[in-house]
């Protein structure tokens, strides 16, 4: 059976973090799981350059701390991403990594090559492009942050992968995978075809609400770990009260059952029971695929757009729409919306860097919301 590990951790401090992570990776046995010598890729989730003081971001005494037990292992790591906004140096320099980082002999990895990888029993491809670094490597580990997902529900240590998609080919996938159902089977293709050996959640403070970049921060206390990345993602959603059926990527998961989720405390075996609620902007309203797209704006979030002064007219929104043609028009007074257009990937949400871009629930998400998922806050 599959074992997901978590360990308490109730504040970001580098002793604290560094004993939690060491809690972990002796549970899970990394002294067998990586072998001396090998080049280990920490993957973090480095959506936009922003620093610590924000829950947007793995943190970076997670990064320390990952590197520090992986280098104690023998192995030669780096860390790499190819973030949705900015430069991979621009979040590592927002988050202070650099001199840490180049101390411990960590280089960092931005990709920016691609290469077609094959994936024969693919959901709805056969050939995934992923970042040409990543082969340079012999393990990966998804380092994610414990998040909402405005159209996911949920991102965790597989929607984290999509990072390994460089550049604009990210944009690009959204727009070939419109539509919630068929993004998140590709996501699981990617997943597929990187095989994280393992993936890790910083959870000691997530966001919820209108995420994986506007929320709300949540303190959740806890870092966990496992070598199945869905199993995972499973288990921090039950622990902050969110319902895994809900994402589509891991309802496959799901239907296999067979998880285990194993909780330390700080001292010892304790087991630490959080009273934690976590709430998310986005769920899932079963309908047939005509009433999908009939319903099309009464079952999803809808982006609302500040304008000036609140919008800037820093013309990112509309730089990342992947929409063709785009469904954001840059005006005199702030961005107009073309609704039509909309494919509903919020990333236009995800890459405003002053939080211009609100979502709201039409009336029949709220009240489905509340009759079908009454846990869930609305």
């Amino acid at each position: 059976m599959d074992k997901v590990f978590v360990a308490e951790c109730r504040s970001y401090s580098p002793a604290e973090v560094y004993q939690a992570t060491l809690r972990l990776f002796e549970a899970l046995d990394c002294q067998h799981l990586f072998k001396p010598g090998e080049k280990v890729l920490i993957k973090p989730n480095f959506l936009i350059p922003s620093g610590d003081d924000q829950p947007i971001t793995t943190h970076s005494q997670v990064l320390l701390a990952l590197s520090r037990l992986l280098l104690d292992c023998g192995c030669r790591v780096a860390v790499g991403d190819s973030p949705g906004m900015g430069s991979l140096s621009a979040c590592i320099t927002r988050k202070g990594l650099a001199e840490p980082l180049g101390r411990l002999g960590v280089p960092v990895v931005e990709f920016t090559n691609s290469v077609s990888r094959p994936l024969p029993g693919g959901r709805v491809v056969k050939k995934v492009p992923v970042a040409k670094e990543i082969l340079e490597f012999d393990a990966v580990i998804s380092a994610a942050k414990l998040k909402t997902h405005c159209q996911c529900y949920f991102t965790g240590s597989v929607k984290n992968l999509y990072g390994c998609l460089p550049g604009i080919l990210k944009p690009e996938y959204h727009m070939r995978f419109a539509g919630r159902e068929h993004f998140s089977l590709f996501l699981l293709d990617v997943h597929d075809v990187i095989k994280p050996r393992l993936g890790f959640i910083d959870g000691v403070v997530g966001m919820e609400g209108e995420g994986p970049s506007g929320g709300k921060a949540k303190s959740a206390g806890f870092l966990a770990a496992a070598t199945d990345c869905p199993a995972l993602d499973i288990a921090a959603m039950k622990i902050v009260s969110l319902n895994p059926a809900l994402t589509i990527y891991l309802q496959e998961r799901l239907a296999r059952g067979g998880c285990e989720t194993v909780k330390f405390g700080k001292v010892g075996s304790v087991v630490f029971e959080p009273p934690l609620q976590m709430s998310s902007i986005s769920s899932t309203i079963p309908l047939p695929n005509p009433l999908k797209k009939i319903l099309k704006f009464l079952t999803v979030p809808i982006p609302v757009f500040a304008k000036r002064p609140v919008c800037k007219l820093c013309g990112n929104c509309q730089k990342i729409c992947p929409g063709q043609p785009k469904a954001l028009v840059m005006g005199s007074r702030g961005i107009v919306f073309k609704r039509a257009y909309c494919i509903q990937c919020y990333c236009c949400h995800e890459m405003c860097p002053h939080k211009a871009i609100r979502l709201s629930r039409p009336v029949l998400m709220r009240l489905w919301r509340r009759i079908k998922v009454p846990h869930l806050r609305v």
